[in-house]
């Protein structure tokens, strides 16, 4: 079976919001060009994105599924931002950012959710999980180490 990334399922619901609002507002469908527009992700991106609709699906082990014609799997690789802006991680960022978390301990995800998401302090974040500053600081900086080795 082959699992779609959430990020790509959130695209979707993302560009299905997108669409019904610009359909309702200017009485038909948005180009890919516009769509693309819209969330600074190239036209082949796009593409990629909403192949994530089609691709689960059971297979052989013994298939190739990259390269194949009928292949529904979104190819990540080709997901890029259009331009860089201020202020704003790339997609492929993101996207690499996204697969380096999933190495995390839970208890590393949290601390790097609650510091960077939720802008709380270590001690903060310490009385929300029962922990010591101490602990927190040592908790992120091993987060922060192994997302740089999988970065």
């Amino acid at each position: 079976m082959v699992k779609v990334p959430h990020w790509i399922r959130d695209f979707n619901r993302k560009i299905d919001k997108f669409v019904e609002k610009y359909r309702r507002e200017k009485g038909r469908f948005p180009t890919i060009d516009e769509i693309s527009e819209k969330f600074n992700i190239t036209e082949l991106g796009i593409v990629e994105i909403l192949k994530g609709r089609n691709a689960v699906q059971v297979i052989s082990l013994d298939k190739e599924m990259r390269g194949q014609e009928g292949n529904t799997a979104p190819i990540i690789e080709n997901i890029k931002s259009k331009e860089y802006q201020t202020f704003q991680l790339p997609i492929e960022d993101v996207i690499h950012l996204k697969n380096a978390m999933r190495a995390l301990k839970k208890i590393q995800k949290q601390v790097i959710y609650y510091l960077f998401y939720k802008d709380l302090t270590q001690i903060n974040i310490a009385k929300k999980l029962g922990l010591t500053q101490r602990q927190v600081s040592r908790i992120k900086q091993e987060a922060i180490d192994e997302l740089r080795k999988n970065f």
